[in-house]
C-alpha cells in the first residue's frame, strides 16, 4: 500500500526556476538568515551560460540543467555564479559543505553560523551542471513556521526547486463546495481529519473519525500555506498546488441531480461509511467548472507562481470501468479541464497506481490512460518506487510522457537503518541512458526518520552523469556532518559509517525493498512477525553483528572524543543507532519465547521459562525507551505537543480541538483508523510510544501465554481483546513523560543496553574479512590442499535483490539446452590438481552430458528394487496449486574435509549440497525408482550449513545441471585420491548422506521459496539439527544477475551461460525471485535465506485458486510426501539403502545415513 504520513517528495536534480523568479533575491536572503556574519563576503550572479532558444517552447527551454561556478575573488569575496536561481544554490551548497564543513541538516538543524570566520579561498574553482532537468518536494504535518523556515531553507541548498504545496488545501475545497450550494454538514461529512487528509484528496477515504476538524484550524494551516508559497517563490521553487481530482461529497447528487458520479471500492477495510469516495466524471461538464473554480481560487490567493498542478484520480482505487475508451476520456477531459483553468497547465501525476493495482493496470489500459493526453509535455509521471519497482520499463517510459526516477525508500515513517546505495546511483543513471523522456530525479518517502544519507546521495548524484563513488561520498558526508566548526572527527566515526555503507546502506534483496520495522513494533503473535517481507519488512538483509560493530566504533569515539557528546548531529546518530541494535537483540529473544511455549511440554516449566523471558523483554524494552528519551526528536511527546499546538489558541473550543487533534496524532501511529484497520502501518520507535503502548501490548501477550495451552492458542481471540485497550490508549491525552536530553547518561544508558546484545568481540570477528570464505568447487579444495592452504570452504553470506514480480513457471520437466556442450563447469575453468602439479599440459574436459544408456537403467534397477518407475505424470491434474513452480524429490548430502572420511561435527565438514530431481507438477508418486531423465541438479552450499532464519542469507551456486544418475555417482558421490607435491596422496572423502524428502519452488507474487519435507531418516537428529535441516523447512531464494560482477570474496571464475531470454528477464535487477529455469544452467548464483517460521510463508494460498478445487499448497505437499515415505520403505528397509538405489547406487559403496556424528 502507498499512503502518505510525512509525504515527502523531491525532484532532484537540476531545473530551472520560473523565468519570473530569476533574482539572485532568495539566496542572499537566505545567507543574511543563515551566515550573518559572513553575508557581505557572498556576491552572486545569474550568468546565461547557454542562452535561450527561441526555436523551442516555454516548456523545452525551461527544461535546461542548472549550471554553477564557484570562485574567489581578488577583494576576497566568493562568486556564486549560476544559469539558474537553482544553480546559484547548488554552487552555494557545494562551497559549504565541501569547504566550510557547514550544512543543514534534518534533526540537527543549521550549522551554517558555524562557518569559518575567514571563510577559506579557493585555488581553483568549483563548478558542477545537473544532468536532468527538475527536482520536487514536500508535504508535512503538524509543522509550524519554523520549522517550515529551516526545511525549506534545506531544500533550496540541496538544490530542490519544485515542491509540493498542499497545506491548507481544504480551505480551496470548503469556499468552492460552498458556492456551490453544499451545506457544512455535507463538508463536515467529506473532509477528513488533520492526520489523514492526503487521503482523503486520493479518494481513498472521506470523513474524520473521532471527532471534526475545526475551521479555524484551516484557516491557520492555510494562512501557513501563504507563508510556505511565497518563500519558495522566493527561493526559486516552484511550488506545485492541488487541482480538483473528482472527489466530492455523497451530496453531489442532491445539490446536482444530474450530476454523473460513482463511488470508489472500498478501501483497506474501512467501514463504509469512511470509504467508497463519490467520484464526478470528468466528462461531466460540472468537473470543468469545479476545475476552473479551484484553480482560479488558488491563483487568486497565491497570483500566477506555478503552473505544475498535482492531480491523482486512483491512487489504489481502481476506475468505475477497465474500457480502454472509457479510461482515455477520462484523462482527456481531465486534462482539458486543468488546460480551461490555466492553459499552460502541466498535470503532475503519480506512478504509483500502475504498481499498486498493477492487475487492473495492464499496459493496454496504461497506453490508453496516458493517452488522453495528447501533448506529451502537458504531463510529468512521478515512478514513484523507481529503486525497487520501477514502472517505466514495462510502460516504454510511460509512453513518451516526460517521467521521474524516484527513490521512495521507506514506508509510513517507520524507523530502521537502510539504504539502497547501489541501486540509487547505478539504477539511476541506467535510466537516464535509457529513456530520452527522463527528466528528473526524485525523493518520495513517506517519513523523514533517519538515512538522511540516502536523500543526499539521490540529490547529489544529480549532478554526476556516473554512478557516485560511494566511498567516497560517505566520507566526504561523513566529515561535513560532524566537522562543523573545524572539528577534528576521529578515525571511528569515518569507520563506523563505512561498515554499514556496503552492507547495511546496500540492500540489493527486494524481497524486503523498503525500510524494515522492529518487531516490537507489530502486535504480539506466535507467527509471522521475523522475517517478512514487502513494504514493512522485518527480514534484516545485513548481519546484525555489523551494526554492532559500527555502533561500537561511534560511541567509542565519543568516550575518545567526549566533546563529540554535545554534537547534535552525532547525538542523534548514536541514539538511532542504539535504536537499532537494541531492535535487533529483540528478534532473538521473541524467538527463544516462541520456542519455548511450542516446544516445552511441561506446563510449571513452560510458565517459569516463558515469565523469565518476559522478563527480558521488557527490560530491553524499558531500556531502549530510556535510551530514546534523550533526543527529542524520538519522543512520543514532541510529536504530540506539535499536534496540539496547532490548535487555534483563540479558538473558544481550543482545549477539545487540542484533545482532537492529540487523537489523530495518536492514532495515525497506533490503529490507523477507527478500530485499526491498517494498524501498526505507521509504527514508530519513538519514547513514551515504547513504554505506554508497545510494552504493555507485549507484557499482555506474555500473560496470555503463561495462562493459554498452546493447544487452546487462539490469536483472532488476544488481538481482539488487545484491541479494546489500544482504542482506550489512543482516547488518552494523560501527558507523556519528556526526559531532558542530557548526555552525560547517553552512555550509561546505552551500555545497559549492550548487555542484551551480543558482545562486541564477537561482532567485530563476524564482519572481518575471512579469506577462506570464497566460494570454491571440490577441484578448488583440492587445488588448494595441494598448495598445502586451508581446506575449509566455508561460504560468507551476501546481500541478494530481487524485484516483486510474478513470473509464469516454465514446464518443471526441461529439455535439454542447446549450448550445454559448451557451457563450462566452474570446475572446468579451474586447473585440476594433475593439471597444477603435472607435466604442464593442461587438458580440457567436455560438459556433453551422456543420455542415460540402458546399462545405466539396468545398473539403476539391479539391486532388488522394484523395477517400474514411481512417477506418474498427469495423476493430479488440475488439482496442484498455481502457486508450484516446481516440484520433486530432493536428497542433502555432505563431503568431510579433505582426509576425513567420517566427520566428527560441521567444523569436519567441507561444504553440504543439495541434489534436485524435478518431476511432472501434476505428478504422482508410485512404488518404485524416480526414472532416470538426466535432469539432475547438484546444488553446492558452501556455507556447511543451510540457512534457519532470516538473518542467515548466503550464497549457493549449480554446480552441475541436467546431470544423469551416472555422472553423480561418477562425479560427486565417489570418493577420489590425488597426490600433491607437498602433502603426497590426499583423500577427498565420499559423499555422506544426511537426509531425502519433497520439495517444490513456489511463488507468494513477492518472492520465490524452496520449500522441502524430510521423508528420510524419519527422526531428525543432532547431525541434520547442526546442517540446519528440519522436518519442514523453506528458503527464500534470490537469483544473481551475472551481468554484475560478484563481490570479490563470492566471485565465481565464470557465470552462467545463460541465452538472451533468460538473461533478459533481469533487465537491470541485480536480483530477482529465482524461477526454476535459472537452475538449469551451470555457475547460476543464488541467495539462501532461511525463514524461522518454516513454511508458513511459502505455503500462502493463492486468490487465484480459490473456489477452484485446488489442494492447498501445503496439502499437495504433504500428500507427496506420504507417497514418497511409501515409496522409499518399498525399496530398502534400510534408509541409507532406499536413498541410493533410488540414485542408482549400492549403498555398500558409500558412507551410512546417520542421526549422529
Amino acid at each position: 500500500m502507498r499512503v502518505f504520513n510525512l509525504v515527502a517528495w523531491a525532484f532532484a536534480a537540476g531545473i530551472t526556476a520560473l523565468r519570473t523568479t530569476e533574482s539572485t533575491a532568495g539566496v542572499e536572503s537566505l545567507v543574511r538568515r543563515r551566515l550573518p556574519e559572513h553575508a557581505e563576503y557572498f556576491e552572486f550572479e545569474i550568468v546565461d551560460f547557454l542562452g535561450c532558444n527561441e526555436t523551442l517552447s516555454d516548456v523545452e527551454n525551461e527544461r535546461v540543467n542548472d549550471s554553477f561556478v564557484v570562485t574567489s575573488t581578488g577583494q576576497g569575496k566568493i562568486l556564486v555564479q549560476g544559469n539558474t536561481v537553482g544553480g546559484l544554490f547548488a554552487g552555494l551548497h557545494t562551497y559549504l559543505s565541501s569547504e566550510a564543513h557547514v550544512d543543514i541538516w534534518w534533526f540537527v538543524g543549521s550549522q551554517l553560523d558555524e562557518a569559518p570566520k575567514h571563510l577559506p579561498v579557493l585555488s581553483s574553482p568549483l563548478h558542477g551542471s545537473s544532468v536532468v532537468p527538475y527536482r520536487y518536494y514536500l508535504n508535512t504535518a503538524f509543522w509550524g513556521w519554523a520549522e517550515w523556515e529551516e526545511h525549506l531553507d534545506w531544500m533550496a541548498l540541496r538544490g530542490i526547486n519544485t515542491a509540493l504545496a498542499w497545506i491548507g488545501f481544504e480551505k480551496i475545497y470548503i469556499e468552492v463546495f460552498r458556492e456551490m450550494g453544499f451545506s457544512d454538514a455535507d463538508l463536515d461529512d467529506f473532509l477528513s481529519g488533520p492526520a489523514f487528509l492526503a487521503w482523503n484528496h486520493f479518494g481513498n477515504i472521506q470523513g474524520s473519525w473521532g471527532g471534526s476538524t475545526q475551521e479555524s484550524w484551516i484557516d491557520d494551516q492555510f494562512s501557513l500555506q501563504l507563508k510556505i508559497v511565497e518563500r519558495m517563490v522566493e527561493l526559486g521553487i516552484k511550488p506545485i498546488l492541488p487541482a480538483f481530482p473528482g472527489y466530492t461529497p455523497r451530496s453531489i447528487t442532491r445539490v446536482f441531480p444530474s450530476a454523473n458520479v460513482s463511488n470508489g471500492s472500498n478501501w483497506e477495510g474501512f467501514p463504509t461509511s469512511y470509504t467508497n469516495d463519490t467520484f464526478l466524471d470528468p466528462f461531466d461538464p460540472l468537473f470543468e467548472e469545479l476545475q476552473v473554480r479551484f484553480v482560479s481560487k488558488q491563483k487568486s490567493y497565491y497570483g500566477n507562481v506555478t503552473n505544475f498542478w498535482t492531480l491523482d484520480q486512483f491512487n489504489e482505487n481502481n476506475p468505475a470501468s477497465g474500457d480502454l475508451g472509457y479510461l482515455e476520456s477520462v484523462s482527456k477531459n481531465t486534462w482539458k479541464s486543468l488546460k480551461a483553468a490555466d492553459p499552460d497547465a502541466i498535470w503532475i501525476m503519480q506512478g504509483w497506481l500502475f504498481s499498486s493495482n498493477s492487475a487492473f493496470w495492464t499496459n493496454d489500459r496504461i497506453k490508453s490512460f496516458l493517452g488522453g493526453v495528447t501533448v506529451d509535455s502537458d504531463m510529468l509521471i512521478l515512478d514513484l518506487f523507481s529503486e525497487s519497482q520501477p514502472q517505466w520499463q514495462r510502460t516504454k517510459s510511460f509512453y513518451g510522457k516526460p517521467w521521474v526516477w524516484c527513490q521512495l525508500h521507506g514506508y509510513g515513517g517507520n524507523y530502521g537503518l537502510y539504504g539502497q546505495i547501489m541501486n540509487v546511483t547505478v539504477n539511476s543513471i541506467e535510466a537516464l541512458h535509457l529513456s530520452d523522456n527522463l527528466v528528473g530525479f526524485g525523493l518520495t518517502p513517506e517519513g523523514l526518520e533517519g538515512n538522511e544519507i540516502m536523500y543526499d546521495l539521490l540529490l547529489d548524484q544529480a549532478w554526476s552523469e556516473t554512478p557516485i563513488n560511494t566511498q567516497k561520498y560517505f566520507h566526504d558526508w561523513v566529515g561535513a556532518r560532524y566537522g562543523a566548526g573545524g572539528v577534528q572527527i576521529p578515525k571511528g566515526v569515518y569507520d563506523a559509517w563505512e561498515l554499514l555503507r556496503p552492507t547495511v546502506f546496500n540492500n540489493t534483496n527486494l524481497v524486503a525493498n523498503a525500510v524494515p520495522k522492529s518487531i516490537f513494533e507489530l502486535v504480539p503473535s506466535i507467527t509471522n512477525l521475523v522475517n517478512r517481507t514487502g513494504h514493512h519488512p522485518t527480514l534484516l538483509n545485513y548481519d546484525p553483528a555489523v551494526v554492532v560493530a559500527a555502533w561500537n566504533l561511534l560511541y567509542q569515539a565519543g568516550i575518545d572524543k567526549p566533546t563529540l557528546f554535545h554534537n547534535p548531529a552525532y547525538q542523534y546518530d548514536l541514539v538511532d543507532w542504539t535504536r537499532q541494535v537494541l531492535g535487533n537483540a529483540f528478534i532473538p529473544l521473541y524467538e527463544q519465547l516462541i520456542t519455548t511455549y511450542t516446544t516445552v511440554e511441561d506446563s510449571s516449566s513452560r510458565k517459569r521459562s516463558l515469565r523469565s523471558q518476559g522478563n527480558k523483554l521488557t527490560q530491553l524494552l524499558l531500556t531502549l525507551d530510556a535510551v530514546l528519551a534523550t533526543n527529542e526528536d524520538f519522543r512520543l511527546s514532541t510529536w504530540i505537543k506539535a499536534a496540539r499546538a496547532t490548535a487555534n489558541i483563540s479558538d473558544p473550543n481550543h482545549s477539545a480541538a487540542a484533545d482532537f487533534l492529540e487523537y489523530q496524532a495518536r492514532n495515525q501511529v497506533t490503529l490507523w483508523g477507527p478500530t485499526g484497520q491498517i494498524s501498526d502501518y505507521s509504527s514508530r520507535s519513538w519514547s513514551g510510544l515504547v513504554a505506554t503502548y508497545y510494552l504493555p501490548r507485549w507484557q499482555k501477550f506474555v500473560d496470555y501465554l503463561v495462562a493459554t495451552p498452546p493447544s487452546d492458542y487462539n490469536q483472532k481471540t488476544f488481538a481482539a481483546e488487545l484491541l479494546e485497550w489500544e482504542l482506550s490508549w489512543v482516547n488518552q491525552t494523560t501527558a507523556v513523560a519528556q526526559l531532558v536530553s542530557a548526555s552525560s547518561i547517553v552512555s550509561q544508558l546505552l551500555l545497559i543496553g549492550l548487555e542484551l546484545v551480543p558482545s562486541l568481540d564477537a561482532a567485530h570477528q563476524a564482519v572481518a574479512p575471512n579469506p577462506d570464505t570464497m566460494p570454491t568447487t571440490r577441484a578448488a579444495e583440492k587445488t588448494a590442499a595441494a598448495k598445502g592452504g586451508d581446506e575449509k570452504g566455508e561460504g560468507k553470506g551476501a546481500g541478494s535483490k530481487h524485484e516483486i514480480q510474478e513470473k509464469t513457471a516454465p514446464d518443471s520437466k526441461r529439455p535439454k539446452k542447446d549450448n550445454d556442450k559448451t557451457q563450462k563447469t566452474i570446475e572446468e575453468t579451474m586447473p585440476s590438481p594433475t593439471e597444477a602439479y603435472g607435466n604442464g599440459h593442461a587438458t580440457s574436459k567436455s560438459k556433453e552430458e551422456p543420455k542415460p544408456s540402458k546399462d545405466v537403467e539396468n545398473d539403476a534397477q539391479g539391486h532388488g528394487r522394484k523395477t517400474g518407475t514411481a512417477e506418474e505424470p498427469g495423476a493430479r491434474e488440475g488439482e496442484v496449486p498455481s502457486s508450484i513452480l516446481e516440484k520433486g524429490i530432493i536428497y542433502f548430502f555432505f563431503r568431510g574435509r579433505v582426509g576425513i572420511d567420517d566427520p566428527s561435527d560441521v567444523n569436519d565438514i567441507q561444504r553440504s549440497y543439495m541434489i534436485l530431481r524435478p518431476l511432472d507438477k501434476d505428478a504422482k508418486l508410485g512404488e518404485g525408482t524416480i526414472k532416470d531423465a538426466g535432469n539432475a541438479r547438484l546444488i553446492a552450499v558452501p556455507k556447511k550449513v543451510f540457512p534457519r532464519s532470516g538473518r542467515d542469507r548466503w550464497l549457493a551456486f549449480v554446480e552441475k545441471s541436467d546431470a544423469s544418475l551416472k555422472t553423480l555417482k561418477d562425479e560427486f558421490l565417489s570418493s577420489s585420491e590425488y597426490e600433491t607435491k607437498t602433502m603426497g596422496t590426499r583423500h577427498n572423502p565420499a559423499a555422506t548422506p544426511a537426509a531425502e524428502g519433497i520439495y517444490a519452488i513456489t511463488t507468494t507474487g513477492r518472492e520465490s521459496h524452496l520449500v522441502y519435507m524430510i521423508t528420510l531418516p524419519s527422526e531428525l537428529g543432532e547431525v541434520q539439527t547442526e546442517l540446519g535441516l528440519r522436518e519442514k523447512g523453506s528458503f527464500i531464494l534470490s537469483t544473481r544477475n551475472p551481468k554484475y560482477d560478484a563481490p570479490r570474496n563470492v566471485a565465481l571464475p565464470q557465470g552462467p551461460d545463460y541465452p538472451k531470454d533468460v538473461q533478459d528477464e533481469f533487465r537491470s535487477l541485480r536480483w530477482m525471485p529465482s524461477q526454476p529455469h535459472h537452475l538449469d544452467y551451470v555457475n547460476t548464483q543464488f541467495l539462501l535465506v532461511g525463514e524461522s517460521s518454516g513454511i508458513a510463508n511459502a505455503t500462502e494460498p493463492q486468490k487465484e485458486d480459490e473456489g477452484k478445487g485446488k489442494e492447498s499448497l501445503e496439502e499437495e505437499l504433504e500428500k507427496l510426501e506420504d507417497e514418497d515415505t511409501h515409496r522409499m520403505e518399498t525399496l530398502k528397509d534400510d534408509d541409507s539403502g532406499a536413498i541410493f538405489a533410488d540414485l542408482g547406487a549400492l549403498a555398500m559403496d558409500y558412507p551410512k545415513l546417520e542421526t549422529t556424528f
